[in-house]
């Protein structure tokens, strides 16, 4: 995962509104989603729906709070 982290950090943003939770540092919505997605798939945290035999939560969740925390409504009920 640090070499991920890495490239994001060489090639994105080195300020940013959303948490690359690996390392806390902020980035772009982009750069942070495809670290976190990416690190969900490397732990072996993401979900799955045995339904559909798919995880859902290593591309859904990522995005969601890269967005949220850039819009700035994390934690807000609304």
């Amino acid at each position: 995962m640090e070499a991920i982290e890495r490239f994001a950090a060489a090639m994105g943003p080195a300020v940013g509104e959303s948490e690359v939770l690996i390392s806390r540092r902020r980035t772009s919505p982009l750069f942070a989603a495809m670290i976190n997605a990416a690190s969900s798939h490397f732990a072996e945290q993401d979900d799955v729906h045995n339904g559909a035999v798919f995880h859902p939560g290593a591309v859904c969740v990522p995005p969601a709070l890269a967005v949220a925390q850039a819009i700035g409504v994390l934690g807000q009920n609304y």
